[in-house]
């Protein structure tokens, strides 16, 4: 009987805990900085940060760089344009180039996420970090989720944007480098991988 009750009481936490969960206010994320801060000290905001900001010097720098740089490999004549890049060799561009990034990202990833939940490392500790990773074999770990999503995000967002553009540019004879072209290709684009990438 008082485990049957146990039991009734532990689901009856869970349905209070998603119940407050399901009811997120913004003040939340202020409230977990400040018992963070009270905790742990100022600092503890910031665990993690050198492999944050080094994971998005290489995830992002790559991503978005190898995709023009693959590109040039793929160009081929077509209507629109005589050095215009045919829509597959855009897609096969985009997952190319997703897939390098996210080999590469998925190791930055792992090591900011135990800095940031392990007090025992400190800011400064990225390559023992990694080290460590590699010694339990967990460097990888992931890789196929990370690497599947950031394929879907290249395709989704560079070639979208890049096929709008081009389709504006010899349709409706819009200046390249305009704001006019440029603002309603990012605003799509950035919905297409939004809804692609939730």
């Amino acid at each position: 009987v008082t485990t049957l009750k146990n039991i009734s009481n532990n689901n009856t936490n869970c349905k209070s805990t998603a119940a407050v969960s399901h009811h997120f206010t913004p003040t939340a994320i202020y409230k977990t900085a400040r018992q963070v801060v009270k905790q742990e000290g100022l600092t503890a905001l910031f665990s993690g940060l050198s492999p944050a900001l080094l994971r998005s010097a290489v995830y992002g720098g790559t991503r978005l760089g190898f995709y023009d740089i693959i590109l040039r490999f793929f160009h081929t004549e077509n209507q629109f344009s005589p050095a215009a890049p045919s829509f597959s060799a855009q897609i096969a561009t985009g997952t190319v180039g997703g897939i390098i990034s996210g080999v590469m990202g998925v190791p930055l990833e792992g090591a900011k996420t135990r800095l940031q939940a392990d007090s025992n490392f400190c800011q400064g500790q990225l390559r023992s970090v990694l080290f460590q990773m590699a010694k339990e074999g967990s460097m990888m770990r992931g890789a196929s989720a990370a690497i599947t999503r950031t394929m879907v995000l290249n395709v989704s967002q560079l070639c979208s944007y890049k096929i709008l553009k081009q389709k504006l540019v010899s349709d409706y004879n819009f200046c390249k480098n305009s704001l006019k072209l440029q603002l309603p290709c990012a605003l799509i684009s950035g919905v297409l991988v939004t809804t692609a990438t939730n």
